[in-house]
């Protein structure tokens, strides 16, 4: 961390730069704290969790929770101040899910500390569906479900959107046999159209490992 920071001050200090009028300063306002803790279902705090800050498409920082799953970074902010804010987790954990936290100000800020607060992250379930088609006819087969990637959306630090991503795929194959990774506690549908007419199988995951199995 300390490695980016000084390359990111090296940058800034660059003669050859024509958007940085004078070095960086850390008392000039543009040096800025990213704190949170990430957790589990049950409040624990989660340990090693990459996160990484963006502003738009540019990296601020990338650092790891502690083992109270807290984390605290220091960002050099934009010259003209920040608008859009992104943390997300930087090293996937395949046993829970992922997150995605969007800030977006009306106008500029520049503040000494943002607080992403308490993000909790869900088991993961894994969820194998086949379908058999016995009867040979033609199907379509269609599966929504919850992602593992979960996004938070805060206008001036008001949660307005709080969602796990909905995934809808559909498919012409004969016979279906997939795995797919969802959130815990979130459900699963399977929609079988034959002739023009659908058939809505509804199930609600609460296992880690679930299985679906359906025959036409």
């Amino acid at each position: 961390m300390k490695i980016f920071q000084l390359i990111a001050a090296l940058v800034l200090m660059s003669p050859n730069s024509c958007e940085v009028e004078e070095p960086f300063d850390a008392a000039d306002g543009r040096r800025s704290f990213v704190s949170g803790r990430i957790v589990d279902q049950q409040g624990n705090g989660i340990e090693d969790t990459g996160v990484q800050i963006r502003s738009y498409d540019d990296l601020l920082s990338i650092t790891l929770t502690d083992s109270n799953g807290n984390f605290e970074t220091a960002i050099i902010e934009p010259i003209n101040g920040i608008r859009k804010l992104t943390a997300s987790t930087y090293q996937a954990d395949l046993t829970l899910t992922n997150f995605d936290i969007e800030y977006n100000f009306e106008d500029p800020e520049s503040v000494k500390l943002f607080d992403i607060g308490t993000i909790a992250l869900k088991q993961r379930a894994v969820v194998k569906v086949t379908i058999e088609n016995s009867a040979a006819v033609s199907i379509i087969n269609r599966v929504s479900y919850s992602s593992a990637t979960c996004h938070y959306h805060y206008v001036n630090d008001i949660l307005v959107h709080d969602e796990c991503y909905r995934v809808v795929e559909e498919t012409q194959y004969s016979n279906f046999n997939r795995t797919y990774q969802v959130p815990i506690d979130t459900s699963f549908t399977v929609t079988i159209i034959q002739n023009g007419v659908e058939t809505d199988y509804d199930y609600f995951i609460n296992t880690e490992n679930y299985e679906i199995s359906i025959t036409i």
